[in-house]
């Protein structure tokens, strides 16, 4: 039996494969990563090194400067 939380995390999964056939189609390592929180994506981001001759700009990095970039702020 499939749990919500499988089916969630096969979502969030799918949408980080598709980022990573973004970079993948722009000769990037294909690499995709997406930020969750309370079961919604809050940020993504997939390889741009080479594109933004920017050692720094992965996946997660980007990822997460978007969560930034969108002055969310998650207090627990």
């Amino acid at each position: 039996m499939i749990t919500l939380d499988e089916k969630n995390d096969h979502y969030f999964m799918q949408r980080a494969y598709e980022l990573a056939q973004k970079a993948e189609n722009i000769d990037e390592i294909p690499v995709g990563a997406v930020v969750v929180y309370q079961g919604k994506i809050i940020g993504e981001g997939y390889n741009q090194s080479i594109l933004n001759n920017d050692p720094s700009a992965h996946a997660e990095m980007l990822a997460i400067r978007q969560v930034k970039g969108n002055s969310l702020t998650i207090i627990d």
